[in-house]
């Protein structure tokens, strides 16, 4: 749904974007190690229609933190 914007379960083009939020416990990310250690925030995309739910890492950075933490 990130790059489409449409739903695969039911094709619909009611896609809304509810982005990654570090500053807030309740919203999903990944805590990677560092100096510190930090978070990566997980989007997710939501269909307006049947409720279909995705999360996804959104930038080229961030996932290769992951990868670079997890690897």
């Amino acid at each position: 749904m990130k790059n489409t914007k449409t739903c695969p379960k039911c094709q619909a083009t009611d896609v809304i974007h509810v982005p990654g939020n570090t500053s807030n416990v309740n919203s999903p990310h990944i805590r990677v190690a560092g100096v510190f250690n930090t978070y990566v925030p997980i989007g997710r995309y939501l269909c307006g229609k049947c409720g279909y739910l995705e999360m996804c890492v959104e930038t080229d950075d961030d996932i290769n933190r992951v990868r670079t933490n997890f690897r």
